[in-house]
């Protein structure tokens, strides 16, 4: 029989505790999500505003250089750097001016470069500014010579340059070079830039621009092998600011078919060995013998094997004037596992070039005699 008073009960009983806990984590997970999109948005619009921020303070800078009598703007080779606290964050403020040179014209123009950076959360960060002054009604600069002379703010370029391919392996694919520099202006030597042309720097590669002002030689990696190579050499400023080309200098890698290593079949000798009794210390009955051909110029050759599970051993291998290199393995001093061992023959490189197998079997077992 339906009863109205019980039913009526039973809908007004409300959520039981397994419900209400399964609505609150629902709701939970929904904002969390929502947290995390929150947070997501407030960082980006954090990162942008602190961009806007160091791009006003960029822009400010240089306004400021433009406002300036052009005899008021100093070229220095040093950079000038402050701080400035804006919405809780740093920034750092770098302003240089240096000279900017026209075709043939030495110190044409004053240009303004300011950098500012700062650390948030998501990191480092920095934004650049560049801008060329000159002195207004003046009409294009000119000069009463055609001939480039040295500024006063631009650092010294090297005076030689040699290039020379190493010896071995290495004249495949490196160069080494050597530069002198007069004894004045070093102090405005911060780097050296190196590039290399195969077309007499109709198209130039950059090796590198970050060379210690110390330095006087580098050694280039990379090169084709059979290749004739140009080489040049400039010094840099603090500030960014290159000094004129050195002389350029020239070197021819080596080709491959100078030291070209051809490898032959590896084998050891004997290829079935006996072992002693473990009373006797486990170790070989003799010293196995490891044995290669090769031809061509080859050096460095190795070898690697495991006389057991928990041991490993490697190999130099001595070489004849016939191409034959050669070793003798930790026989009958070594404990070793009955069993197959493989023995693993490697290049200069570390580049695996064959291998061998050696059985080991028991005293005076059928197989081995």
């Amino acid at each position: 029989m339906f009863d109205a008073a019980s039913d009526f009960k039973r809908s007004e009983g409300g959520f039981t505790m397994v419900e209400l806990m399964v609505s609150l984590t629902i709701l939970a997970i929904g904002i969390v999500g929502v947290v995390g999109v929150f947070n997501s948005s407030f960082s980006v619009a954090a990162g942008a505003s602190a961009r806007s921020k160091a791009v006003s303070l960029a822009t400010r800078e240089i306004e400021a250089f433009r406002a300036k009598k052009y005899s008021d703007v100093v070229v220095s080779s040093t950079t000038t750097t402050v701080t400035e606290q804006i919405g809780g964050l740093t920034y750092t403020i770098e302003k240089a001016v240096t000279w900017l040179n026209e075709a043939s014209v030495n110190q044409a123009y004053k240009q303004a470069t300011v950098a500012v950076s700062w650390t948030d959360g998501a990191g480092l960060h920095q934004v650049h500014q560049s801008t060329i002054l000159y002195p207004g009604g003046l009409g294009t600069f000119t000069s009463s010579s055609n001939t480039v002379t040295s500024s006063s703010n631009a650092p010294p370029a090297p005076l030689t340059l040699a290039a020379a391919v190493p010896a071995g392996d290495d004249g495949q694919t490196a160069a080494d070079l050597a530069w002198t520099m007069p004894t004045t202006g070093l102090e405005l030597v911060h780097q050296f830039v190196v590039q290399y042309s195969t077309n007499s720097f109709a198209t130039p590669h950059e090796v590198t621009d970050t060379v210690p002002a110390a330095a006087r030689s580098l050694r280039v990696t990379g090169l084709s092998a059979g290749t004739t190579y140009s080489f040049r050499v400039a010094s840099k400023s603090p500030v960014g600011t290159r000094s004129a080309w050195s002389p350029t200098a020239s070197a021819t890698t080596a080709g491959t078919s100078l030291t070209e290593c051809s490898i032959g079949t590896p084998a050891v000798t004997p290829a079935k060995i006996e072992r002693k009794s473990a009373n006797d210390g486990a170790g070989l009955v003799s010293n196995p013998i490891f044995s290669v051909n090769t031809s061509g110029s080859c050096s460095g050759l190795s070898i690697k094997y495991k006389p057991t599970m928990t041991t490993s051993r490697t190999l130099v291998l001595s070489s004849s004037s016939s191409g034959l290199f050669t070793g003798q393995l930790a026989g009958t001093t070594t404990p070793w596992d009955v069993g197959p061992h493989t023995i693993e023959l490697f290049d200069s490189l570390t580049v695996k070039r064959g291998q061998v197998v050696l059985t080991v079997c028991d005293r005076n077992a059928r197989d081995c005699l």
